[in-house]
């Protein structure tokens, strides 16, 4: 894996977020952090603003070997067109990694059926079809 795209929107989990970026690129993984809203600046669910790389547009690249949902929100499935997005992506059979709450995303566009997969007590329910440990 040589690109990845890790996206931050108003209310993501800080350490879940930077910790993989920093990880990542100490690996020697190029990562491209996106902000979904209309500004660079993103602030986290602690209120800690990060600066993105870029943000995420109509025309955004496509050529990322996988994408990085961190938790914190799943406001995420309120951005169609990042919602489109991974839907493309996955029907590509990329890695999508979704951390804590974040597998809601992948269950709302029905990503999850037969797949085990883990998340923050209480989000079970937005696990269509997956098995969750």
């Amino acid at each position: 894996m040589s690109r990845v795209l890790l996206a931050l929107i108003h209310g993501f989990e800080e350490v879940e977020a930077l910790t993989a970026v920093d990880i990542l690129r100490r690996g020697g993984v190029d990562v491209i952090t996106t902000s979904l809203g209309d500004s660079p600046l993103v602030t986290g669910r602690h209120e800690v603003p990060v600066l993105a790389d870029a943000l995420f547009e109509g025309d955004f690249p496509t050529d990322f070997d996988m994408i990085v949902i961190p938790g914190g929100t799943i406001a995420y499935v309120d951005h169609p067109g990042f919602m489109s997005y991974v839907r493309q992506f996955a029907a590509k059979k990329k890695p999508i990694a979704a951390i804590c709450a974040a597998p809601a995303v992948l269950g709302r566009l029905g990503l999850l059926k037969g797949k085990t997969c883990v998340c923050y007590p209480g989000m079970e329910h937005e696990m269509v079809g997956a098995n969750i440990s």
